[in-house]
């Protein structure tokens, strides 16, 4: 019994070892170069990526480090990258200024990956540098309609087209005098305000103008970075002397802080 267990315990442990090697050796081109791309973006891609390019070399993808000549596909022990990053002198990759050098298992990652043939997706993208951000791009107007109206209004028209969805219907004017109320002042309008027949660029200048406008986002904002005119606690509490708020809330009404430094 003793001798027949014995065997049975050893044939399993042997059955478990050569499952996990398939399991270790199966990792797919893919999964390796995902954990390729993982290593060389913590290590590599803040000297070699799209935000710099030392010795205007790229490690963003395979292609590009086909073109800066760093991999030989199927040769690792000629690939400039295996020399750069097993060198422990100075010259390393990275730079010891610049982060902790690669572990063994991940340097037998690389060089497995470029023994097998440095394979990646086909027509994998590079990715995009700055410069080609909108933020940097210079403004182009677009040619709109004979009839156009509002180009905010044919903008959002074009994106709701793309998503299925229907413009609403114009609402009520009742409706949008009550909005801009809110918007500007954040307070609704009277009934006799609610039925103002003049026009609306009028309406509008009139809000602006306001002070309940200033106040309005002037709080907004000082409610954004926890301003508050008050400090200490429970008995201790104490108004402070300071003019910020009002400063704030003349960003916006000039003439509320003439009015308040001069009363």
């Amino acid at each position: 019994m003793g001798i027949r267990l014995g065997i049975f315990l050893v044939l399993i442990s042997s059955v478990i070892s050569v499952a996990r090697e398939k399991e270790i050796g199966s990792s797919g081109p893919d999964q390796d170069y995902d954990e390729v791309k993982s290593i060389l973006a913590a290590k590599c891609y803040s000297c070699h990526g799209a935000l710099k390019q030392k010795a205007k070399l790229r490690l963003d993808t395979r292609d590009l480090m086909l073109k800066g000549k760093v991999i030989v596909p199927g040769e690792a022990t000629k690939s400039l990258l295996i020399e750069r990053v097993e060198d422990m002198s100075e010259d390393r990759m990275p730079p010891p200024d610049d982060g902790a050098a690669l572990k063994p298992e991940e340097i037998a990652l690389l060089r497995r990956w470029i023994d097998a043939g440095a394979k990646a997706p086909e027509e994998e993208p590079v990715p995009l540098g700055p410069e080609n951000h909108w933020a940097f791009k210079a403004p182009k107007r677009s040619a709109l309609p004979g009839d156009a109206g509002n180009p905010i209004d044919i903008l959002l028209e074009k994106n709701r087209a793309k998503l299925g969805l229907k413009t609403q219907a114009q609402p009520e004017r009742t409706i949008l005098i009550r909005r801009l109320y809110l918007d500007l002042i954040g307070l609704p309008p009277t009934q006799k305000q609610l039925h103002d027949t003049r026009a609306w660029e009028s309406i509008v200048d009139e809000l602006l103008a306001s002070p309940q406008h200033g106040e309005r986002w002037a709080r907004h904002w000082m409610d954004v970075w926890r301003y508050s005119d008050w400090y200490g606690l429970d008995k201790q509490l104490r108004k402070a002397k300071s003019t910020f708020g009002v400063g704030v809330t003349g960003s916006w009404n000039p003439s509320i802080t003439t009015r308040a430094t001069t009363a």
